[in-house]
Order: C-alpha cells, then structure tokens, then sequence
C-alpha cells in the first residue's frame, strides 16, 4: 500500500526485555540470521561504507499504518461473515487492553463491525 523498499517492526511483549527487539522486512519477507548479523555489525562499527549505505539517502516519513491495518480487518471479516456490514450487531465484547496497544481494536475494528464494547477498558 505505502511503496516502500523495507519494513521495520518494533516489538515488545509480555517476555522479559531480551526478547524484545526488531524484525526487519523486505518485499519478499523477512530478513535471516545473516542479514540480522550483518546489520548488528555495521551498527556496531557504524561502517556505512562497507555495507554499501549511503546514510544520507532516502526519506522518513509518517503513515498511519495502524487505520490501514484495521479497515483491512474489517474487510476482511466483513467478507467472511454473514450480516452485511454490521456482522457483529448484538454481540457484545468487553476489551481490557491494557498493558498492551489493543485499544484500537475497538474504535476501529468492532465498533465499525456493529459489537457494542461497553465496558472495555485501557483502551488509550
């Protein structure tokens, strides 16, 4: 959808700290131990030029990939269902995201799909 030549996702979860980091992507899926070790060396040595990157190439900007991702959800599930565009009229579902960035999932997933989602909580 954004036409772009690589993908970074930032993770954290409930594991400890170490578990945390990067997955890195391209257009063909995600990068392997080589690569990832590769890239560990240059930023360790900051030796841009043997890794053939030119740092002050290429741009920076701000999408809001998280809409996209929830509306391609809703399509989604929207297809699948029986309902029309409101499958979820009737049904209720309480959300508790916290500790966590699910919060969206209400606004822009169930609510749009019909759930009513009184109650959910953490949702910021």
């Amino acid at each position: 959808n954004f036409g772009t030549d690589a993908g970074i996702m930032i993770t954290a979860s409930h594991l400890p700290f170490d578990r945390n980091g990067m997955k890195f992507f391209l257009p063909d899926g995600g990068l392997g131990s080589a690569d990832i070790s590769k890239i560990m060396q240059v930023a360790r040595t900051d030796s841009f030029e043997d890794a053939k990157i030119d740092p002050t190439k290429g741009t920076v900007t701000s999408q809001d990939l998280l809409s996209v991702y929830a509306a391609d959800l809703v399509e989604t599930i929207r297809a699948g269902a029986e309902g029309g565009d409101r499958p979820l009229e009737g049904v209720k579902v309480i959300v508790d995201a916290g500790n966590g960035c699910g919060g969206f999932f209400v606004d822009k997933v169930l609510e749009p799909l019909g759930a009513d989602t009184t109650g959910s909580q953490f949702l910021e």
